[in-house]
């Protein structure tokens, strides 16, 4: 039987107008019942980034429903991300045509790719971007796992020994090759994440000890940055990669310190009835970019609560289980009162950035989707 996520079943609804454009359903507490809306949004945001996925691989960036036009930028990462999403689709669906999709997407990306002798990384519009190895390997393995292939084996880890060679004396990264940018802190913090998580789940299929140890190391200048720092940009990637390495190695320095950065992220930037400058804000979180920003970053901070509810129950740890629950429940109503669903095929199942800005970008449709999936994975457990 599905567990309640909240006692009070009671809907409300009202309508918003957004930017003049988008009528959104504005959804005040999720319910038993509310589970079937919840796959109709999963099904709306599948549909949305198979749908932005052309030919050549590529997918649409960014859609701006109120002049109906399309941005010319474009990000490597995220096209990397939104490829491993593509992955989880398939997983939760078992339709062939999000892997065919996936791996379009992957050839897109791998066309970037640098190899060395014994190095490999993704160079892609004249910048070196260590989480793009990071997030390949990431996507690299999970295509691996679900499909059984070895086809990517040795350039993952190429790329492993490309990251590892980026790792400073202090345990810190480099966050760009060849030279360092000093003056972009969040691109550190969150490449140091991604890459983290990528060697753990390397070490968990290879056995490979240099890859633990390079993790290891990192621990030491993760936990000093977020003393000296508290950066929110740390939070999310760091606390799933500290999770799966206290999985490994059952020492709880590493789940203490996904607890206190996670705790600290939520008892000081969401959105709570008390704190919230307007209803519709609960369950947000309070960044500097509140009109572009606030849609993606609940979408990829979920994704990092769901991994410390599932470490809290692994754990025993009611109290915290109870603190993500209640931050997750909130941060989901916020992201299905955030899916475009008016009548515009280029915008239908996409999330727009925030209440004033109706742009639609990948990675707030792919963090969405992942968030989402692993919430009804979790009630389901």
């Amino acid at each position: 039987m599905l567990k309640k996520i909240l006692n009070i079943s009671l809907l409300i609804t009202i309508v918003l107008n957004i930017s003049g454009c988008s009528t959104i359903e504005q959804i005040t507490e999720v319910t038993e019942s509310q589970h079937a809306n919840i796959e109709n949004s999963i099904l709306l945001a599948s549909n949305r980034l198979f749908e932005d996925l052309h030919e050549n691989g590529q997918f649409v960036y960014i859609y701006y429903p109120t002049t109906q036009s399309y941005s010319n930028e474009y990000n490597i990462i995220r096209h990397i991300l939104a490829s491993y999403t593509l992955i989880e689709l398939y997983k939760y669906y078992d339709e062939s045509k999000y892997l065919e999709g996936a791996e379009k997407s992957i050839e897109f990306f791998l066309q970037y790719i640098n190899e060395e002798e014994e190095t490999a990384y993704i160079t892609y519009d004249e910048e070196t971007k260590l989480g793009a190895a990071g997030t390949a390997i990431l996507t690299l393995l999970n295509y691996e796992e679900t499909t059984g292939s070895t086809i990517y084996d040795n350039l993952i880890q190429k790329l492993a020994n490309f990251i590892m060679s980026m790792q400073k004396e202090d345990g810190g990264y480099k966050n760009y090759y060849p030279e360092e940018k000093t003056d972009e802190p969040l691109s550190t913090v969150l490449y140091t994440g991604e890459c983290n998580l990528a060697l753990v789940r390397l070490y968990k299929k290879t056995g490979e000890a240099k890859y633990l140890t390079t993790v290891q190391k990192s621990y030491e200048w993760t936990k000093d940055y977020f003393a000296n720092k508290h950066s929110t940009g740390l939070v999310s990637w760091s606390s799933v990669a500290l999770a799966e390495l206290y999985y490994i190695t059952g020492e709880e320095k590493y789940s203490d310190l996904a607890y206190e950065m996670t705790d600290w992220l939520i008892d000081n930037t969401q959105y709570t009835e008390e704190t919230a400058p307007e209803e519709e804000y609960i369950g947000a979180f309070l960044i500097n970019d509140i009109e572009g920003g606030l849609t993606c970053t609940v979408a990829a901070y979920g994704e990092g609560f769901n991994t410390m509810l599932k470490l809290a129950k692994y754990m025993k740890d009611k109290e915290h289980e109870e603190k993500y629950t209640d931050t997750l429940d909130k941060a989901i109503i916020f992201l299905l009162n955030m899916q475009f669903k008016d009548e515009d095929e280029n915008a239908t199942g996409g999330f727009i950035a925030s209440f004033d800005n109706d742009k639609i970008r990948l990675d707030f449709t792919s963090h969405s989707l992942i968030t989402l999936i692993e919430y009804l994975n979790q009630i389901h457990d």
